[in-house]
């Protein structure tokens, strides 16, 4: 306890003794002496400032540690800066300053701190202390001050200093907070300390909790998320959402409106299914905005890397039940429908043998399989692929024998569309019937396949459905049959060879 304080207790102590009977008042003790500073050694420089080694950081080493709320929201709140009172040699703290934003209103200055200023128990004449605001500059004071008292109203420790202000906008942020704090004089010198508490970033209305999140998934397959609204002002928010896949094909949803109460958080369900193939990257963007003021709005993101499905063949039928017909020989790919993924299979060979022009395709939706409509050119031993999310019918042979065809078909909106034919006739041998085709960059590729009864083709096509554009590649070293294609570097057949494109 530092010698001011001291001589306060003994004072008091005299003063008891003095009024006991027999007992003569004894002269008042004196307040003890600060302590020389140690002489500074021959030719060295004496240390200067608070920091020197010998000297004390008496109230220097006080200062403003925290901001609650932060990041601060757009509205009228209570701000309340905490203040660590700290000196190594006891000096109590006479008054605190905050400088405020200049566009924000300051509405009331809490009267004390908390916990309240009590004078360590040795400063009565501190207390209550006062407050106010000058400009925009909050203040808390010991009683008396100025001038420094010698006794202050805030004893060593943490408190919080609060004061109810109206936050207009974003403008200034992210904020800074010039601040000091003056001792009451008693001690060592530094008898005050200034600093600048920030930056301290703005809270906007409407946030989409976490920002971005990241996982990894299989194509074609739903996963939940959980995404977090936080409505930081004092009425509730209707918000509207619209969900958009980004980087490749699939399906994302999730409510198209909620409401978040005043100053509060709601949690939204989203399904994400996403298209591709193993190593694609796609991501569903979340946007939000609040329905009464379309400027209080957020972004959010799920992205997700593809891998690869460890499948398990279920019996027969067990999952998506018979199909309207057997097909042999048919073209398939999976669509995201409205709401759901859709299994198409696309003409072939029916149960009488005969070339079918019919498509359908299972709704994981429904649970049902669902009647697809006619393909414009009856074709089997054919090939299918999904572009813009749209399927795709090429090529394949137009009766039971080996009758190349070159059609382009497409099925959108209730519809099979026609497309342009490969470059070359139907005869031509460019077109193969069964051809092998991968949907990769957007775009279809397909190689090989039978050119004639038995042999293998090596021509390499390329199909840009948005152009509806045919492009002849470098021909494959091999002709081939059945020939699996890779779209991301090149094609590599069962044997293991490679023909980049």
């Amino acid at each position: 306890m530092k010698g001011s304080k001291i001589w306060h207790i003994l004072m008091a102590a005299a003063l008891a003794l003095s009024l006991l009977p027999g007992v003569a008042a004894a002269a008042p003790p004196q307040e003890p002496p600060k302590p020389p500073e140690p002489a500074p050694s021959p030719g060295v420089s004496p240390p200067m400032g608070p920091t020197a080694s010998f000297r004390p950081n008496d109230i220097g080493s006080s200062s403003v540690t925290d901001v609650s709320p932060d990041p601060i929201p757009r509205k009228t709140l209570d701000l309340c800066f905490t203040v660590n009172v700290s000196s190594p040699d006891s000096e109590f703290m006479d008054a605190l300053s905050i400088t405020l934003p200049l566009t924000w209103t300051i509405n009331t200055v809490f009267s004390n701190s908390i916990p309240a200023a009590d004078g360590g128990g040795f400063c009565p004449g501190a207390l209550p202390p006062v407050s106010g605001s000058t400009g925009n500059v909050v203040w808390w004071h010991s009683n008396g001050y100025p001038p420094q008292t010698g006794c202050g109203a805030w004893a060593g420790g943490s408190y919080d200093f609060c004061v109810n202000v109206t936050v207009p906008s974003s403008s200034g942020s992210p904020w800074l907070f010039p601040w000091e704090i003056v001792g009451d004089g008693s001690g060592n010198s530094p008898h005050s300390v200034s600093g600048v508490y920030g930056p301290v970033d703005y809270q906007p209305p409407l946030t989409l909790l976490p920002t971005i999140q990241y996982f990894e998934g299989c194509a074609y397959e739903t996963q939940h998320h959980t995404l977090t609204i936080y409505n930081s002002i004092d009425v509730t928010m209707t918000v509207g959402l619209v969900y958009t896949v980004t980087g490749g094909p699939g399906l994302c949803t999730g409510p198209v409106t909620t409401t978040v109460p005043p100053s509060s958080t709601q949690d939204i369900n989203i399904e994400f299914t996403p298209g591709g193939a193993p190593g694609d990257n796609v991501g569903c963007e979340i946007y939000a905005e609040d329905q009464a003021d379309p400027a209080n709005h957020d972004t959010a993101w799920i992205a997700k890397s593809l891998v690869a499905s460890t499948w398990v063949w279920n019996p027969e039928n067990i999952d998506l039940g018979p199909m309207p017909d057997t097909l042999w020989g048919s073209g398939d790919g999976v669509v995201m429908g409205p709401t759901a993924p859709q299994f198409w299979n696309v003409a072939g060979i029916d149960h009488t043998g005969n070339v079918t022009d019919t498509a359908y395709y299972y709704d994981f939706g429904l649970g049902t399989w669902q009647y697809g409509g006619n393909v414009i050119s009856a074709t089997y031993r054919t090939e299918a692929d999904v572009q813009q999310n749209m399927i795709y019918n090429v090529g394949g042979s137009r009766n039971g024998g080996f009758y190349p065809v070159s059609t382009t078909q497409h099925y959108t909106g209730g519809l099979w569309v026609k497309d342009s034919p490969a470059p070359v006739s139907w005869m031509d041998p460019v077109e193969e019937v069964w051809p092998a085709a991968y949907g990769g960059n957007d775009h279809t590729y397909l190689v090989g396949g039978y050119v004639s009864a038995g042999s293998g083709g090596n021509q390499a096509y390329e199909y840009d459905p948005v152009a509806d554009t045919w492009t002849a590649h470098a021909a494959h070293a091999f002709d081939t049959i059945n020939y699996p294609v890779d779209g991301c570097f090149g094609w590599t057949d069962g044997s293991g060879g490679n023909d980049p494109v």
